[in-house]
């Protein structure tokens, strides 16, 4: 009697989209050699099929994935490898800081979670320029401190407008107001 030895299917698979995020839908899309069926392992689910869609992870962190695909003749080949999860970008703008306080509030910028560029300009009530960043260093780590050409403004609202981008290349623009206490 012959005995035919078949090698296994070699499992490979891609995610749609590559960037995966927090509480975010995202596919397991197999792309390895044949195979009559699929099974995935992650984060305690299993699934099973060629594509699997509305697959979503609550929280950021690195999740094991066992992929197996078990081809015609009954060979199984298996794939384990990470999936990386990371946190939705954010973007934060506070309402109000008081340069003349402690803590936190004393300076003025953007706060968020994956930008990769940010702008931002205060003006006046009457519309006059007081304060520019042009990049995202200044934007989110040296702000406003509320003076204009090294003196020191009033309390009251100032206008804003702020351009920021995501790592995932999703833009922001946003118009609104601050209030500066002293």
């Amino acid at each position: 009697k012959n005995v035919e030895i078949f090698d296994p299917p070699v499992p490979a698979f891609n995610l749609d989209p590559n960037i995966i995020l927090e509480k975010e839908p995202f596919e397991l899309i197999y792309s390895g050699e044949s195979a009559s069926s699929v099974s995935w392992v992650l984060n305690a689910m299993t699934y099973t099929g060629l594509q699997v869609s509305g697959v979503e992870i609550q929280h950021e962190g690195d999740y094991p994935l066992l992929l197996s695909a078990v081809d015609q003749n009954g060979c199984r080949g298996e794939l384990e490898a990470i999936i990386e999860v990371i946190r939705r970008p954010t973007l934060f703008i506070p309402n109000a800081f008081n340069p003349n306080g402690y803590g936190e509030n004393r300076i003025f910028r953007v706060e968020g979670v994956g930008v990769t560029q940010a702008e931002f300009w205060i003006f006046d009530r009457w519309g006059n320029l007081l304060f520019e960043a042009n990049d995202v260093n200044q934007a989110m780590n040296v702000g406003w401190d509320g003076t204009f050409k090294g003196e020191k403004l009033p309390q009251g609202v100032y206008a804003y407008r702020i351009k920021a981008t995501m790592f995932t290349g999703q833009e922001f623009e946003r118009l609104g107001t601050i209030t500066m206490l002293r």
